[in-house]
């Protein structure tokens, strides 16, 4: 996929961010509010609009509902962390690893969970916005924040007319698109494994960032929740680690040389730091490393504005890699998932929706290629260290599913008939998918691809469930798509 491509489709969520941000920034400035409360509105303006909460109005409607109770939570949570530290410590770990745990059961569960990680994660910025607010005011500000995150989704959907790619939202599949929704055979559940594998780097991170870096514990803490943060494996989050310690330290050099000599502070460093943020969620689309940088020169700004305390960059990067490194082994060592069987199963997901597709039926085919590539990119860059050595590889996979879907996707549109295609007796089930999809509407049932298609098609299912050659398999979907149609 060429960048250029890649960046667009990250415009228009860039955009709803920076619309709701702004929108919540403006009715706090109104208000006569203080930073403290920017940094809190901001990041949960942020988050709401790029959560599954707010693809919805069934999830916006449970948001509405519980986040009071979690925003009080929250605030009990920080006052904890200033009077207590390590029982709050141990109540925040506990938070987070229950907002992961809570994915068994389905998409509720995520949203729900994606609704307990949220305000807790702004007690770790600005000094502890959220507690610093108090409750009421933290409450009264998540809702402002998620109505601003609402209302530039709603205007986006009307000024666009379709949902952004990479959209999900809630509504009822075919069965053909249902058929990969089965229980995960891993025991304990991928969402156990990853609960615990949070719960005990979030620990540590304090532990250790408390003992090491003092004042500092907050980025410890928050690096080893990022890294962690949709976790899709140990290799996502290894290069996850590698990138948001690469753009922490561009961030702090510029900050250093260049944003320290400026003197920010008012409007102009609330319109910087919009507009970096802006920058990096457009970049995020080619690369986590842009949304690293951005998001590690806000945070140093507005914590800088708000303390008052000049930045110490060579404490703020030693706890960067810190909290980097302790996310990376709880990765590998507690209970991990491997990266490999979750390419697997977005590969199958793939090709069970590109096989409805071809036999004619409604399947969301975007989505599964979405979402294998979401895994792909630890792929990508490890093919590209190794490209002198060739053979099939991971990242050779992710390369031709792409093109056998496009293919696919332009040969479904032919109206060729035929009988269809041989496929497995049950769906190939490699390993379990640790980030599973919520259910999407699917789009009107398409014309059917050519016989030779959907027998490809099969046979790579075939091919990926039986360890068969997946490589030549997928490279036989765009062949037989590209050629003339066969009966």
């Amino acid at each position: 996929m060429q960048t250029g491509e890649v960046l667009r489709r990250g415009l228009r969520p860039a955009l709803e961010a920076t619309s709701a941000i702004v929108v919540t920034f403006a009715v706090l400035g109104l208000a006569g509010r203080g930073g403290g409360d920017f940094v809190l509105g901001g990041v949960l303006a942020l988050t709401f609009s790029r959560s599954r909460l707010n693809a919805s109005w069934r999830g916006r409607a449970e948001a509405l509902v519980l986040l009071p109770v979690v925003a009080l939570m929250t605030a009990g949570v920080g006052l904890l962390l200033h009077a207590v530290p390590a029982v709050g410590a141990l109540a925040f770990s506990a938070g987070m690893a229950a907002s992961v745990w809570l994915r068994r059961f389905g998409e509720v569960g995520s949203r729900v969970g994606s609704l307990i990680a949220l305000p807790l994660v702004t007690l770790l910025v600005g000094g502890g916005a959220a507690s610093a607010s108090g409750p009421l005011a933290t409450v009264l500000i998540a809702l402002l924040a998620l109505a601003a995150a609402v209302l530039a989704r709603v205007v986006g959907d009307r000024v666009v007319g379709d949902r952004a790619v990479g959209d999900r939202v809630a509504g009822r599949r075919p069965a053909a698109a249902r058929t990969v929704d089965r229980r995960s055979r891993l025991r304990p559940r991928p969402s156990t494994r990853m609960a615990l594998q949070l719960g005990l780097a979030v620990a540590v991170a304090f532990a250790l960032g408390a003992l090491l870096v003092g004042e500092h514990v907050g980025w410890v803490v928050l690096t080893a929740y990022l890294v962690h943060s949709g976790n899709r494996g140990r290799a996502d989050v290894l290069l996850r680690s590698g990138l948001r310690l690469v753009g922490a330290l561009a961030a702090t050099l510029i900050v250093l040389l260049v944003v320290d000599r400026l003197e920010l502070s008012g409007p102009a460093l609330v319109v910087v730091c919009v507009v970096v943020l802006a920058a990096g969620l457009v970049a995020r689309a080619a690369s986590y490393a842009w949304w690293a940088f951005a998001v590690t020169l806000v945070l140093a700004l507005s914590q800088a504005a708000l303390t008052g305390v000049p930045l110490d960059a060579g404490a703020r990067v030693v706890a960067i890699a810190l909290g980097a490194a302790i996310g990376v082994l709880a990765a590998w060592f507690v209970l991990p998932v491997r990266s490999l069987d979750v390419l697997r199963r977005r590969l199958a997901d793939l090709l069970a929706a590109l096989g409805a597709r071809a036999a004619g039926e409604p399947a969301d085919v975007e989505d599964a290629r979405g979402r294998l590539d979401e895994v792909a990119e630890p792929w990508l860059v490890l093919r590209r260290i190794r490209r002198s050595r060739g053979g099939s590889a991971p990242g050779d996979w992710v390369l031709l599913a792409r093109a056998a879907t496009d293919a696919v996707l332009a040969s479904a549109a032919s109206g060729a008939d035929g009988a269809p295609a041989p496929a497995p007796a049950s769906d190939p089930d490699p390993a379990p998918d640790p980030d599973p999809a919520p259910a999407s509407p699917a789009p009107a049932s398409p014309d059917p691809a050519p016989p030779a298609v959907r027998r490809a098609i099969g046979a790579a299912r075939v091919a990926l469930r039986d360890r068969g050659d997946l490589a030549a398999a997928l490279g036989a979907i765009a062949d037989a798509a590209s050629g003339p149609p066969t009966g």
